[in-house]
């Protein structure tokens, strides 16, 4: 405003006091400053379609009851294992057999598209999703926050069940138990082969709350003692005599899984191998199931669907009669 007086004043001046009779020229006007562009909004995330639910049930009973398997594939993440768990889903799909997935929570899944594609994938077939806890650094004091955390945070991510929990490590304690009963769940597995005296030490029994189905045998075990010599060794010559004792004694053995072990995809002897344990365990004429799906039929909760036969194109082998107690192995 002063500047407009100014000027004015001095244009005034000049119009009518005379001067030496040279007429100053009004000022340049500033051209206006233009309206900056506007940013488009930043479009909304597509969200996750909805899981479809199961197919129920494609778990077996066993002819004349003889028994069940249940194999237990933990570790199932967004990083480092893509390659084994399409490997082990892809064969349990194609062999007819349910599998139980044990999902990473937190920041551990839900990152990756491929790896949610595979889990529902299996998950809409009919295999079960359960809840592998949240990491491996969970203490015991935190354990029930921890475990109600993973549940919440998988719900979200995948839209999963959950009725089966599978602490890391196979260490769980009375928190554990308690946190999962508040929540609902029906089944709990840790471990069945180590030393009772070890902390991931769990018996079989159908009636406690949550039940308790701790793994029986697994079909690999990690070994090394530095970075250098440390691997997977395949132990999957041992699973049916392993299996054969646990069902004599509870009526239902738990394979311990990873994918880790097979993310050597490339080498086609493991799958061969993983294979024939699921048709050995058929010829052995026990059902293969999953947490979820025992726990329904040991309550009477559902009436299991026939598995479909799976012809075999290679002799199935025949397990033998261990006759000492499995020996303890390592968890991972």
């Amino acid at each position: 405003a002063n500047n407009l007086t100014k000027t004015t004043a001095l244009q005034a001046c000049c119009v009518c006091g005379g001067g030496e009779g040279g007429v100053t020229q009004p000022p340049t006007p500033t051209p206006p400053t233009p309206e900056p562009t506007p940013v488009p909004p930043t479009p909304a995330p597509t969200p996750m379609p909805p899981t479809p639910p199961p197919t129920p049930l494609p778990a077996v009973p066993a002819p004349g009851g003889r028994g069940h398997v249940i194999f237990r594939f933990d570790d199932v993440a967004d990083w480092g294992v893509q390659a084994g768990l399409a490997t082990v889903v892809d064969t349990f799909l194609a062999e007819g057999a349910p599998l139980a997935m044990g999902v990473i929570g937190g920041a551990y899944f839900g990152d990756s598209s491929a790896v949610v594609a595979k889990v529902r994938e299996g998950y809409a077939a009919g295999m079960e999703v359960f809840n592998h806890g949240d990491d491996a650094t969970t203490k015991f004091s935190e354990i029930s926050k921890a475990v109600a955390k993973t549940h919440i945070l998988n719900a979200e991510e995948g839209g999963f069940e959950y009725a089966s929990f599978v602490p890391h490590q196979n260490l769980a304690g009375p928190s554990t138990l308690e946190a999962l009963a508040e929540l609902g769940y029906k089944v709990i597995s840790t471990c069945a082969l180590c030393d009772q005296d070890d902390p991931a030490y769990m018996e079989v029994d159908l009636t406690s709350t949550p039940m308790q189905l701790p793994q029986g045998t697994q079909t690999a075990k990690y070994v090394g003692a530095n970075p250098h010599d440390e691997k997977w060794v395949s132990t999957v010559e041992e699973i049916l005599p392993a299996c054969e004792e646990q069902v004599a004694l509870y009526g239902v053995c738990v394979v311990m899984m990873h994918p880790q072990e097979f993310q050597q995809a490339k080498n086609p002897v493991l799958v061969d191998e993983l294979r024939a344990v699921i048709r050995g365990v058929r010829a052995q004429g026990w059902g293969i199931t999953t947490f979820r799906d025992y726990y329904a039929l040991v309550n009477g909760d559902v009436v299991p669907t026939p598995q479909p036969t799976v012809a075999t194109d290679a002799p199935t082998p025949q397990p033998t009669v261990a006759t000492d107690a499995p020996t303890p192995q390592p968890t991972v």
